[in-house]
């Protein structure tokens, strides 16, 4: 028996067959959820979002057995993931048109900080750091020395 210590006691078998269980009943669910939603609004397109939409088996086998030809995760991909997309509807429900005006080509969006900023924070958190004034030639030598 494989066993782990995870600081709450050691993971035995029956856990491992819980996680499995419950990874094989998500997939199943969602693959279910997915075909009927593709019989209902037949596009061939989806898009996710929100925490469970990260779970890369699931995805795998929505690609791989799902009705959609395209499927894609929102990268903010917790609340904030199914609130953007809300919002996103919304919007083109009060514009009266499904054609998209926003194309979201990276996943970069948020606040900026500028480096003294970043120093300020680190030195207030008590977080060791250095400055680093050539980023590229520092991770070549790194990758150099293996």
């Amino acid at each position: 028996m494989d066993r782990h210590d995870y600081g709450g006691g050691a993971l035995e078998q029956r856990h491992y067959d819980i996680a499995h269980s419950l990874q094989v009943v998500l997939e199943e669910t969602v693959l279910e959820l997915a075909l009927w939603l593709h019989e209902v609004a037949n596009l061939d397109a989806l898009c996710l979002a929100g925490g469970v939409a990260l779970n890369c088996v699931m995805n795998a086998r929505l690609r791989d057995r799902g009705p959609f030809k395209e499927t894609w995760v929102q990268p903010a991909a917790g609340d904030a993931g199914t609130a953007l997309g809300a919002a996103l509807w919304i919007d083109a429900q009060e514009r009266g048109s499904s054609t998209r005006s926003f194309c979201m080509d990276h996943a970069f969006f948020g606040p900026a900080f500028t480096d003294e900023a970043i120093e300020q924070f680190l030195r207030w958190s008590k977080l060791p750091y250095r400055r680093v004034t050539d980023l590229t030639k520092e991770v070549a030598e790194m990758l150099v020395q293996d």
